[in-house]
Order: structure tokens, then sequence, then C-alpha cells
């Protein structure tokens, strides 16, 4: 079972008052001598709220003085038995789980929004069984075009049957955790956008539906209902917009985490559910550049007072990365670098001018590091007719051990060492080398933390 966390008690058990008891009782027909777990969803996270264990008659029984947070919540059996079900207002109903049938058979008595909400899930699974149909015969027909466009508009129109239909589920239980949920599922409806003018490019036209999909993704999403925390469904969809919606560049992830926060501000702890995954997905992140989203979120947000669950020594930590993040983001001028090359005498960065510069950090260990600088010679040997300058700086030796080490030889290269620290004060953030740069003309950061293997790519693109 993933990442349980055994708690006791919950931040969001106080989004209302405790103004009555719980009382969930689990029948279980079969093996019921092993303990049972409540617990609810958080996100990505499962937190167990209690555990029961049955009677003679295989009942468990799970109850309290006090009203459950409403929400997706499950029940956990050690024989791997699990499955989610609401908690609404109504807090006092009963499961019952058939553990002798294949299926493991599951039933609720006085919970008409959990009764409904199976049969929802069996009725839009048959759906979705229907729609994978269609799908594969779109893939069959690939290389009819007038059988693509036929059934491309069957499944259109099947996709506007599954989205009325769950709209009238909505409708139909209009304030109820039931139709929030439903509600929070249901995504843009492109039929709507096919409904418009249509452009007659059609790369205009691709681009259009696309921005139409992005920018009503969220619409049918309350933000202000604090219920639909306690399940995955915020969870998923955030992931799924930046994974597969939002276009992979650091600047389009800006704009979107932007306007999603917007949205967020409504309800406080919506918001710390949103900012909290975009820090953690982008405060780590290995792609080149997103450093950059990073930087933004600490500086807007953290620093700019809109995080009072951070406490003064974190808001200081982060302000003190943002500092040393911000010089190296792409685009930004390349801090200078005045260091001093085999004759002692200081060898400028960015006072010595090409068309692109491959500014290479790396440590001294013998047979490694002349591998590494002999790599990029041999790579960038296509471009020995192009204006290209490369700046090597060694950052963990002594300027007189330094000097005498054979990989420093290189034709042509500016070959310095840091001394006194004056890497780190000039601006850069080597946590570990190799770290290579590139540079264009006016020593902007094209790339700022490029593999070896890519450096010939990157310069190809600006060559």
């Amino acid at each position: 079972m993933k990442n349980i966390l055994f708690i006791l008690f919950s931040l969001f058990i106080s989004f209302e008052a405790f103004t009555q008891e719980y009382n969930i009782t689990v029948k279980v027909k079969g093996d019921y001598s092993l303990p049972i777990y409540l617990g609810y969803h958080y996100g990505a996270e499962t937190l167990l709220l209690d555990t029961a264990k049955s009677d003679k008659l295989g009942i468990y029984t799970f109850s309290k003085k006090e009203k459950l947070g409403e929400g997706v919540y499950f029940v956990y059996l050690e024989n791997k038995t699990y499955f989610d079900f609401l908690v609404g207002d109504n807090q006092q109903f009963r499961i019952n789980i058939n553990l002798n049938s294949k299926t493991k058979v599951i039933s609720f008595d006085n919970s008409e929004q959990n009764t409904n909400f199976l049969t929802f899930q069996a009725d839009i699974s048959k759906m979705y069984q229907e729609s994978s149909l269609l799908v594969s015969r779109l893939k069959a027909n690939k290389n009819n075009t007038d059988s693509t466009i036929n059934i491309q508009n069957e499944i259109y129109a099947f996709n506007k049957t599954i989205s009325d239909f769950r709209l009238k589920i909505v409708e139909e239980n209009k304030g109820s955790l039931f139709a929030a949920i439903i509600s929070s599922m249901i995504e843009p409806d492109i039929n709507e956008f096919n409904s418009r003018p249509q452009n007659t490019n059609t790369t205009t036209q691709a681009i259009n539906r696309y921005t139409f999909y992005k920018n009503y993704y969220f619409d049918y999403y309350d933000f202000s209902d604090t219920r639909l925390l306690r399940s995955e469904i915020l969870e998923n969809k955030i992931k799924t917009f930046f994974t597969s919606v939002v276009k992979k560049h650091p600047d389009s992830i800006v704009v979107e985490s932007r306007k999603l926060l917007k949205k967020a501000e409504i309800n406080s702890y919506t918001f710390k559910f949103t900012f909290d995954w975009l820090l953690h997905k982008y405060e780590n992140y290995d792609k080149v550049g997103y450093d950059k989203v990073f930087v933004y979120l600490a500086e807007n947000y953290i620093l700019n007072n809109k995080t009072p669950w951070l406490n003064k020594k974190q808001i200081e930590g982060y302000r003190q990365l943002v500092n040393l993040l911000k010089p190296m983001l792409i685009s930004k001028i390349a801090p200078e670098l005045s260091l001093p090359d085999i004759n002692n005498k200081n060898v400028s960065l960015n006072k010595n001018y090409a068309d692109a510069t491959v500014l290479v950090f790396y440590q001294l260990d013998q047979e490694k590091s002349s591998e590494i600088l002999d790599k990029i010679a041999t790579d960038i040997q296509i471009f020995e007719k192009k204006d290209i300058m490369v700046y090597t700086v060694c950052v963990n030796s002594t300027y007189d051990i330094w000097k005498t080490m054979p990989q420093i030889e290189k034709k042509g290269w500016k070959n310095v060492c840091d001394i006194n620290d004056m890497v780190s004060k000039s601006g850069y953030y080597i946590e570990q080398a190799p770290r290579v740069f590139i540079l264009n003309y006016e020593k902007q950061i094209i790339s700022n933390n490029v593999e070896i293997k890519s450096i010939k790519r990157v310069l190809s693109r600006i060559l």
C-alpha cells in the first residue's frame, strides 16, 4: 500500500467543526480474523486514521464523537483488499464486503451517495470500454482518410455523451460530495470548440484547439471546495496538466503556474496544496533550465510572504538558494570571471569575445578530468572553422598543483584555476563538477548545465 503514514489526527479534520459523531461499520463475509484500517487520501498520500478488529459476527466498527472531514476515504484489509468510498454529511452507514466473491462485491446500507457512486463507476466503465473500441477502430483505419474522419466524429460525439452523462449526475446531486467529485473530473469539451468558427489553416486550427483545451482544463474543478483535497483528484489533474498539457519549457511552466496559483488563491488550503506540489516538482528538477521555475516560485511566493506555513529559517534558506541560482539562469549574462592561467596571468571570461563560449567547471582528479576535457575537445572538432572559445576552470586544486597537470595543455583554450573561491564569489553555484555552460556572443547563458554528450547539439543551434 502506497505511502501510508500513521497519524492519529489530521490537519484537515479541522476544516469543519466537530458537531456530531461518525459511525462507520464494515460487515465482512469471509475471513474477518485480521484487523482493518480506515484512512483518507491527501493527494498522492494515504493517511491512516483508525484501526478496528472484528466482533464475532464479522463486523468492524469505526466510531468517534467527532465528525470526519468530508472526502474520499478508504478501508484497507491486511489480506490486501482495498477500496475507496465517500464520506459526506451522512457519516453513519454500513459497508458490506463479500470476500468469498472473486470480485470482492461491495455494497452500502444507509448511504445513498456511495450507492450512487458505485452505480456511476459501473456505468462510466462501460462507456469507456465503448470509447476504447472506437479508438481501436481509428487506429486500424489510419490509412483511410474518409473512415478516419467519420470515426473521429463518432469519438467526438461519444465523448459528448460521456460529458453530458457526468453533467446530468452533477445536476441531480448538486451540493453533494458525489457531485463535486464528478464535476472535478470533467475535462474541456472539444465539441464546444468544434462548434465555433474554424480556421482553414490546419496548423493554426490545431494550435487553437490545444489552447482551448489548456485554458479550460480546470474549469470544472472547484478550488474553493476543501473536501476535494481529501482525494487524489487535484494531485492527478495538476500532474496531468504539467506533464501532458503544458508545453515542456520553463517559460510556459512559469506562466501556467502563475495562472493556476491565481485560481487556487480562493482557498488557503487549496493554495498550499497547489504551491507545495509545484515547489516539490521543480525544486530539484534535473532538466536544464528548469531552475528558472523554482526561482520564480520561491521569489514571487515564498520571499513575498505568501507561504505562511513556512518558518523564518526555511524562508531564509530559500532566499539564500535563490540568490545562488539566479545569476546562472538561462538568458542571464554570465557573471564575469578573471582567473590565473598557467603563466599566472588573469584571463577574463567576458572580455574575450567569440560567437560561442564553452565554459567548463571541472575537478582535478587525474585520469577522469583529463577524459572529460579530451571528450569535449573531440566533440567540438567539427566546429574548427567556427569562432568558439573554450574557458575551463579547475575548482578543487591549488594553483601550484594545477599548473603541473597535463590536462591544462589544451591548445587554443583559456585554461584557468579558481583561487580564493573566486568562482563562488563571482556568482557561480557549482554543486557538482563537471558542469558545462554554453554562452552566446554577448555572453548570455544559453545552457547552464549541459551534458558533455550534448555540447555538440547545443552549439549547432547557435552557430
